[in-house]
């Protein structure tokens, strides 16, 4: 299952944080990005568990109850 949503941006670059896109994919694939990314992403687990890796260290990503 994938859902995206991608707002179009205008005035909101004149708040201190805004929302540039939503999302889920089930399951989620492997990404590496080279590069990173030109915004900060916020993930959570909404069932289940998985791995996140960031720079090589492993980050246990689990529903919180």
């Amino acid at each position: 299952m994938f859902n995206y949503i991608y707002p179009v941006i205008a005035n909101q670059v004149c708040f201190p944080f805004y929302l540039s896109g939503a999302g889920i994919a089930s399951p989620e694939y492997h990404v590496i990005r080279e590069s990173g990314l030109v915004s900060h992403q916020i993930l959570f687990t909404l069932d289940g568990k998985g791995i996140l890796n960031i720079d090589n260290k492993p980050f246990i990503m689990a529903k919180v109850s």
